[in-house]
């Protein structure tokens, strides 16, 4: 029969082992939760760095506001070239040339500023600005390789059409440049003036940037001077500027009029002034933006291939063209070209 002192030692020993079983238990534990925490927050860490260092080498490429309305005056404007490349048959020149001026909301009619909100982002004014929580989610899917739907505000339009370099000229992609530029313009500026930015810089169709040109190449006058029907033909254009009265008159004056309906049903316009302009056949100045000096329809098809083509490559190709600094040769034989004219007026003349 074991003796009492036996007993003690016993249990003692016991407790002891359960001790230590209990500490080296808590060790493992803290081992396996440390690694797990390690597992977590080093990739997370590393990739909120990333994340961090991608928008500040994004963000340290934004122009400024007066950077962008001018269409790169210094590397000259986009020329065609014949086959010898020695021979110029089109210049693609900016229609306001060195008159460009930057154009305030206080300068515009309300109803410019309400018609181009109404057609492209009726809420901007509400609800733009900077959002942290956003723009992390989009940097961490950026990160991971999962797809952001793109920005269609005011400001994501603005970065997208005159932040993003034309070409790929950095050494970032599209994607990250257009996340970090969106979320820095909003950042440093208001909504207005980010909306005024737009303005100044939207692609109206025929070479027009900004909505001071295109008031001057459809209208002949400022835009501070445009009647309500002006205002909305023009602030349907930027979505669609293919449907610009000069290229397409039917759709633009149909877009025209569901924009004014658009507004009236929203208040923003009374129906005395839209009565006042449903059936005003909104009158046009003449068309005088730079046409081809020389082969005037074949240049002016070699520069909507090049546009397609440079489309077809991921890129903006109606905004490098009209910004300046290609230069293209094409497969026009002028000798040959003008024998053949030659020949068809001499042929014209007969009739």
């Amino acid at each position: 029969m074991p003796s009492i002192a036996h007993i003690i030692r016993r249990r003692r020993n016991r407790k002891q082992y359960r001790a230590q079983t209990r500490t080296r238990s808590r060790i493992w534990l803290g081992l396996v939760i440390g690694l797990l925490a390690l597992a977590i927050l080093v990739p997370t860490g590393i990739i909120l760095g990333l994340a961090g260092w991608l928008y500040f080498q994004a963000a340290a490429q934004m122009p400024t506001p007066a950077e962008t309305i001018y269409l790169d005056p210094i590397i000259g404007p986009t020329n065609f070239y014949d086959r010898t490349g020695s021979e110029l048959l089109y210049a693609v020149v900016d229609p306001l040339g060195d008159e460009r001026q930057w154009i305030e909301l206080d300068d515009l009619p309300p109803y410019v500023v309400s018609a181009t909100l109404r057609q492209e982002d009726p809420d901007y004014l509400q609800v733009g600005g900077f959002r942290f929580g956003q723009t992390l989610t989009q940097l961490w899917r950026y990160i991971l390789g999962a797809n952001n739907r793109r920005d269609t505000s005011i400001a994501g339009r603005l970065a997208a059409n005159a932040l993003l370099p034309p070409a790929r000229s950095s050494g970032l992609d599209d994607p990250m440049l257009d996340i970090a530029l969106t979320a820095e313009v909003q950042r440093i500026y208001s909504p207005e003036q980010v909306l005024a930015w737009y303005l100044n810089t939207a692609f109206y169709g025929k070479d027009a940037y900004g909505i001071d040109a295109a008031a001057q190449v459809y209208f002949g006058k400022h835009a501070g001077e445009l009647a309500l029907d002006e205002a909305a033909m023009l602030a349907a254009i930027p979505l669609a500027p293919q449907f610009n009265p000069f290229d397409d008159e039917t759709a633009s004056r149909q877009r025209q009029l569901d924009l004014l309906r658009l507004m009236l049903s929203s208040g923003d316009i009374s129906q005395d002034q839209f009565d006042s302009v449903a059936g005003i056949i909104t009158p046009l100045t003449p068309d005088l933006t730079a046409a081809p000096r020389i082969a005037a329809e074949f240049s002016l098809y070699a520069r909507q291939q090049v546009e397609d083509l440079l489309d077809r490559l991921g890129l903006d190709g109606a905004r490098l063209v009209s910004r300046g600094g290609l230069q293209i040769t094409t497969s026009l034989d002028l000798d040959m070209y003008d024998q053949a004219e030659c020949i068809l007026r001499a042929h014209l003349q007969q009739l």
